[in-house]
C-alpha cells in the first residue's frame, strides 16, 4: 500500500512570528508543498517541532485516499494512541456531511484552533 509521508518539520520564525511546517507526500497526489500553522510572534518560543498537528491532517487525508500515513518526526505517546477514535470521529463527520469532512486540530497547546474544511470526492 502506498504511503502519505509527513517529513521535513521545521519552525521557521520571522519578525511577525513562527510557522511550523511540513512537507506532505504522495505518489500519484498533487499536494501542496508545503503544510503550515502559523503562530504569533508572542507564541513562536513555545511552538516545538513535532509531528502532533500534522497526524490528523495526514489521516484525513490517508483514509480519502485509502493509504497509510508516515509521519517522519516525533508524535506524542497519548496522540498516536487516540489515532483510530480520531479515525472513527473522521468517519462519523463524513458519514452526516455526505461526502464532507472537517478537521479541528490544536497542536500542542501552543497552536490555535485550526479549522480546515476537506471536501471529498
Amino acid at each position: 500500500m502506498q504511503s502519505i509521508v509527513a517529513d521535513g518539520i521545521r519552525v521557521d520564525e520571522d519578525a511577525e512570528g513562527a510557522n511550523l511546517s511540513c512537507r506532505l507526500t504522495a505518489d500519484g497526489l498533487d499536494l501542496p508543498a508545503e503544510t503550515w500553522y502559523r503562530f504569533p510572534r508572542e507564541l513562536a518560543p513555545f511552538v516545538s517541532v513535532n509531528g502532533d498537528p500534522f497526524l490528523p491532517i495526514s489521516m484525513l487525508l490517508g483514509m480519502k485516499e485509502r493509504r497509510n500515513v508516515v509521519i517522519e518526526g516525533d508524535v506524542s505517546a497519548e496522540l498516536l494512541e487516540s489515532s483510530r477514535r480520531i479515525m472513527g470521529i473522521f468517519h462519523a463527520w463524513e458519514a452526516c456531511h455526505q461526502g464532507h469532512a472537517c478537521s479541528s486540530t490544536f497542536g500542542g497547546g501552543a497552536s490555535p484552533l485550526r479549522t480546515s474544511p476537506t471536501y471529498l470526492v
